[in-house]
């Protein structure tokens, strides 16, 4: 986690002065809280869609594959998904709700 390109990414965006939020189904039950301390780490996909503006993908873990798009993107005042790793199926995404964003596409 400590070179993770997410870390840099969250603190280019922090910096920019956006409110961060982040969902790691593993991270957010260690101890890495405490080195994102301007950041709110959600431990369930749904809370951290809650509110949000965009999403922005920066894994291709298997279990991103699952999560419930459409809910989440219900819950967004922008559904926005910026995929940067054209890991999601951009016609399903769209069909969620979401506008797509994949990078290098």
């Amino acid at each position: 986690m400590r070179d993770a390109p997410a870390l840099t990414l969250i603190e280019q965006l922090s910096r920019l002065g956006a409110k961060v939020k982040a969902y790691d189904p593993i991270v957010s039950q260690s101890g890495i809280r405490d080195a994102l301390s301007n950041v709110i780490v959600e431990t369930d996909a749904e809370r951290l869609a809650d509110g949000c503006d965009a999403l922005v993908l920066v894994t291709d873990w298997a279990q991103f594959r699952e999560l419930d798009y459409t809910k989440m993107a219900k819950l967004m005042t922008n559904a926005v998904m910026v995929d940067a790793r054209n890991f999601c199926d951009r016609t399903a995404i769209e069909a969620a709700g979401f506008k797509y964003v994949g990078m290098g596409r």
